[in-house]
C-alpha cells in the first residue's frame, strides 16, 4: 500500500500543485513590485 503512494503524488496532482505554486509566487512577486516601486521612486526622487 505504501509503495503505491509515491506514484500517485508524482502524478497529475503534483503538476497542479506546481502550477498553483507558480501562480502564488507570481502574485506575491507582483504585489512586492507594486509596493516597492513607489518607494524606490521616492528614494531616487
Amino acid at each position: 500500500m505504501d509503495n503505491d503512494r509515491p506514484t500517485k503524488t508524482t502524478g497529475p496532482e503534483m503538476i497542479k500543485f506546481n502550477t498553483k505554486w507558480r501562480q502564488a509566487a507570481l502574485a506575491v512577486f507582483a504585489i512586492t513590485l507594486l509596493l516597492v516601486l513607489p518607494n524606490l521612486s521616492r528614494m531616487i526622487g
